[in-house]
């Protein structure tokens, strides 16, 4: 923890109510299937079946906007809306991202990053700069909230019109931050002011349209309710700024989350001021939601003891061509006893692959932070959502959360927190920070899916499992060729009798061509067929390797985009603090012309659960389809290389490579009209038509 200067003063404490919501699914006798063609605020509808079908309904995750390498430098930076959330990763350690965005003199800047779900560090460092790249307006290092050491910049005044900078970084030079979520709006105006009485949850004060209030907390009996409506699959970013004035009388506020249960987040931060904190949820259900500022110390009330409140709503993501699947049978018992294990099963029936997977569970238990809970594909792929959450200790005016009626997925505003964690109820969170639905991205979904849940303590505590359900989204088809063009195979290999042109090399270099076996558990299969390139066919692969699978030279000389790379590959590898897996595509000769099209930027796929019960969890992905567009390579000739390097300790499956085809579009060749005659003395003479 770094030192920092302490702040004293007012705490504020902002706080979530659901006062509407959804209640748990009844249980079905059948099975039930429903399918939306795109997430939109779609009323219910029934498909034209004799079994129950759930309404359509929106796709669970916000709408991300992809950081692209590199934006290392004010020059590089990407570009955002002044309303976005980005997905980024400060990777390889001392990696900065820059984003540049446009605000108007008067405007005020709120952002923040959300790092609780990310895999080798949460510690992050926001800066705001004005036009000229090095102005430092204000910066922050730790007063986010989920993970402590994320940060939050709230109510930055403009005083320039132009274009502005925030720089992510890493909160220390050996730092990785894989990934994080960088919040961003930019305010005109003035806020609307707190209208009292709105002491209760019954006198709340709606939130304007803009989503923007002030207020005075005067002593700790006085309370601000303000009330707003999410639709079921949009985000809420919620951002306070304790020293709207900017005349250093900050103090640091506390936040707290009431949904169901009440959870409580403070970051203890003593950060240089201004002090500001953030928090972020997803809505599963429609409903009124209730937010309270207030405060439970008497320090630093009065008439300067003020804040401005910001609260801005992301739309879900946009998806296409999507299903939902749901369990079937009567409900079962979960625990008590230590290592009881309860399953439920659901066979997908449809031939797809998977380009997005949401999980739904609903139960109820005692004390939820007994539970761990896995997912397991037709493939094999056994992987984790959570494990040991949801609070212990009742926070003041709350209860132990005993109820998830939860949708997951990668999107989602915040994971599940352990300990005295966000509520579980109503909401959708991304998996816990260990794990990543995306691991099952690529797969093929038909066949049976198993959820099993493992009450991992012994004590008396149980609860009772409802039912859970998946939505399976599919990729859009692969780019069309133009008008004038055609589709062309320039490459195509399934390993089968040959080994492709493919060839390798580094230090402890293990890549074999042939049919894993056992000793290499997870992976013991090949995508097709009986031969795929793996590191280490019958074990798992050496510490201290740096090694290399390269394609022969494709000639893409001739050919136009789009040019699409598609390969299988299946992977368990230990955290990329530690190993590094990526596949690049470069230009023959020219490496600096390279394009990355795949990286492992995740935690260590092996889990273990130690209270009372001790099991391990080895996880794995794939197979599944990579594909990418290359078409930048359009006119010259590309390799694609194959990457892991290894660290000192700890070895596992590797990576393996199958069924790799280049496809492109070629300039159909001109048609040419002609006219033959045919006469006693040639039998044959062409003439062309477009000869003068």
């Amino acid at each position: 923890m770094r030192s920092r200067i302490r702040s004293f003063g007012l705490l504020i404490l902002v706080g979530i109510m659901i006062l509407g919501g959804g209640r748990l699914r009844a249980q079905s006798s059948t099975p039930i299937v429903s399918t939306t063609t795109a997430a939109t605020d779609a009323a219910p509808s029934s498909a034209p079946q004799a079994q129950p079908v759930q309404p359509a309904r929106l796709l669970a995750g916000q709408s991300l906007q992809s950081e692209v390498e590199s934006n290392n430098t004010v020059a590089t930076a990407n570009g955002l809306a002044p309303s976005a959330v980005a997905l980024g990763n400060i990777y390889p350690a001392a990696d900065v991202d820059y984003y540049v965005f446009s605000a108007t003199a008067g405007d005020r800047v709120y952002a923040a990053t959300q790092t609780s779900f990310a895999t080798g560090s949460g510690d992050s460092t926001l800066t705001l700069f004005a036009s000229n790249g090095t102005t430092v307006i204000e910066t922050d290092l730790d007063d986010g909230v989920f993970s402590g050491t994320s940060s939050t910049i709230a109510g930055a005044v403009i005083t320039t019109t132009g274009t502005l900078y925030l720089r992510v970084a890493g909160g220390g030079a050996t730092n990785t931050v894989r990934p994080y979520h960088l919040h961003l709006v930019v305010r005109s105006g003035t806020p609307a002011a707190s209208v009292e009485p709105n002491n209760t949850p019954a006198t709340a004060q709606p939130l304007p349209a803009a989503g923007w209030v002030t207020g005075t907390i005067t002593g700790t009996a006085d309370l601000d309710f303000y009330s707003f409506t999410l639709n079921a699959g949009q985000t809420a970013y919620v951002a306070v700024d304790a020293d709207p004035e900017r005349n250093v009388t900050s103090f640091n506020p506390r936040l707290n989350f009431v949904a169901g249960v009440v959870t409580t987040f403070n970051d203890s931060s003593t950060n240089a001021l201004p002090n500001s904190e953030a928090i972020f949820f997803t809505a599963k259900t429609t409903g009124t939601y209730t937010v309270l500022v207030d405060s439970p110390s008497a320090t630093g009330l009065g008439p300067n003891a003020t804040y401005n409140l910001s609260l801005v709503i992301r739309p879900p993501e946009a998806q296409t061509g999507c299903t939902t699947y749901t369990s079937t049978g009567a409900s079962q018992p979960l625990g008590p006893a230590a290592g009881t294990t309860t399953t439920s099963s659901i066979t997908i029936p449809d031939n797809r692959i998977i380009s997005d997977l949401t999980i739904s569970i609903a139960l109820t238990h005692t004390l939820m932070a007994d539970l761990d809970v896995y997912v397991t594909s037709p493939r094999g792929n056994n992987n984790g959502l959570f494990n040991d959450v949801g609070n212990t200790v009742a926070a003041a005016g709350g209860s132990i959360a005993t109820l998830l009626n939860t949708d997951f997925d990668d999107e989602a505003g915040t994971p599940p927190l352990g300990g005295n964690g966000i509520s579980l109820a109503n909401l959708t969170l991304h998996p816990q920070s260990l794990y990543r639905l995306s691991w099952f991205d690529g797969e093929q979904a038909q066949g049976t899916w198993r959820l099993t849940l493992i009450d991992d303590a012994n004590a008396t505590n149980g609860g009772v499992f409802q039912n859970w359900s998946i939505t399976v989204c599919s990729p859009p088809p692969p780019p069309a060729c133009v008008a004038g063009t055609s589709p062309i195979t320039v490459y195509s290999n399934d390993f089968e009798t040959t080994d492709g042109g493919f060839t390798h090399s580094g230090t402890q270099d293990e890549w074999e061509l042939g049919t894993p076996t056992g000793a290499s558990a997870p992976i013991t299969d090949t995508n097709s067929g009986v031969r795929a390139w793996k590191t280490d066919l019958d074990g798992r692969y050496n510490n201290n390797s740096n090694q290399n699978l390269f394609s022969p030279a494709i000639s893409l000389t001739n050919v136009v985009g789009p040019v699409v790379l598609r390969y299988a590959q299946k992977y368990q590898l230990e955290s990329a603090t530690f190993d590094r897996a990526y596949v690049d595509v470069r230009q023959t000769g020219n490496i600096t012309n390279s394009l990355r099209v795949w990286e492992w930027l995740d935690a260590t796929m092996a889990v273990s659960s130690t209270t009372g019960f001790f099991t391990i969890v080895q996880e794995s992905a794939g197979w599944g389809i990579v594909q990418r567009d290359i078409s930048r390579f359009a006119g010259q000739t590309a390799e694609i290389l194959f990457h892991l390097d290894t660290d000192t300790s700890d070895i596992f499956s590797g990576l393996a490579i199958d069924d790799v085809t280049v496809t492109a579009c070629q300039v159909n060749p001109a048609a040419t009209e002609r006219l033959y005659a045919v006469t006693a003395s040639n039998r044959l003479l062409a003439f062309d038509s477009t000869a003068p």
